[in-house]
């Protein structure tokens, strides 16, 4: 090797040993929960000696199928989402060779209806929700489109308005969870769409779908959109994360539900009960090989982040009880 070669080979040499550690740390964030993702990444920021994290945002259910995807470029460190892992999605990892996977509760959020701050105080049982929102509905026996285009067709005591909510895409976790907490059990409990429904097979998959005729509008990535129709319009409600409502709450009021306000006591306590855990899930096998990760896993479970005064909390995360 001659003396030009040698200097060539040195030079190039520090660009293929460091070039892994420059590598950030790659977060898939659900739409949901991303303002609380973004918080933590900049804080990260700011607090050590690392990067700032890469975030994505996306619905859930995709954001695993990512997550668990093989050859991503680059890999994803961390997913951070408001429901546990579901056993197929497991599986998923696996089979791609991505098994050597960690978690941990974060904290609390809650699903929300909001409207106009300026708007009267609005209180909704989980059937008002329920029958607002699902897609079919028993008329005289017979099973027909959601009749309902007003709040008062369903109770007298609600306002004359017409029924406009928007809320997240199918595949998000917020809407699934809706689906889950709300509407579902609402609509099983429901004698006479049990009555006319006697396989329960099929009385609950009518229970999980959602109208289509325009009174639900879905907003898909972000819910700018939905933030928006709420400034302009005081009758539109949107369904939304607990942390996107403390992020707005300004022009925001959060709809009551059983008669019980969404807050961090009610929320902690469990007397609003339309709530779930955020999860975070890591690879721990890149622990070692993404600088900043395993520093970035102790602080989101440090008392700097969720205790009292914790930039999380501040930013509209409950935390959980241990």
């Amino acid at each position: 090797m001659n003396y030009i070669s040698l200097l060539l080979a040195l030079f190039l040499l520090p660009l293929t040993t460091f070039a892994e550690p420059d590598k950030p740390i790659n977060i898939i964030s659900s739409t949901t929960v991303f303002p609380l993702t973004t918080v933590f990444s900049e804080y990260f920021g700011q607090l050590t000696r690392f990067r700032s994290p890469v975030v994505e945002s996306y619905a859930t259910g995709h954001g695993f199928n990512l997550f668990c995807s093989k050859g991503n470029n680059p890999e994803y460190d961390m997913i951070v989402v408001p429901r546990e892992m579901r056993s197929a999605e497991i599986v998923r990892c696996a089979q791609n060779g991505i098994g050597n996977i960690d978690s941990f509760v974060l904290g609390i959020d809650a699903i929300v209806l909001v409207r106009n701050k300026s708007a009267t105080p609005l209180n909704l049982s989980y059937t008002h929700i329920y029958k607002a929102l699902v897609s079919h509905g028993i008329k005289d026996s017979i099973l027909v489109k959601n009749p309902y285009n007003r709040w008062s067709q369903i109770d007298s005591s609600l306002p004359d308005i017409d029924i406009q909510i928007y809320g997240p895409t199918a595949g998000s976790g917020t809407r699934q969870a809706l689906i889950d907490f709300i509407i579902k059990p609402s609509c099983m409990g429901d004698a006479e769409f049990r009555n006319f429904y006697t396989d329960y097979v099929e009385a609950d998959k009518k229970c999980s779908l959602i109208r289509t005729d325009g009174r639900f509008i879905e907003y898909d990535d972000s819910v700018g959109i939905a933030l928006q129709k709420i400034k302009n319009e005081s009758s539109v409600l949107a369904i939304m994360g607990y942390n996107t409502f403390m992020n707005n709450d300004n022009y925001l009021q959060a709809v009551s539900i059983e008669s019980v306000a969404p807050n961090a006591e009610s929320i902690q306590k469990g007397s609003y009960t339309a709530l779930r855990f955020v999860f975070v899930y890591y690879r721990k096998d890149l622990l070692s090989k993404t600088m900043g990760l395993k520093e970035l896993v102790k602080e989101l479970q440090s008392d700097n982040a969720i205790n009292d005064g914790g930039y999380l909390k501040k930013n509209g995360l409950v935390k959980a009880n241990k």
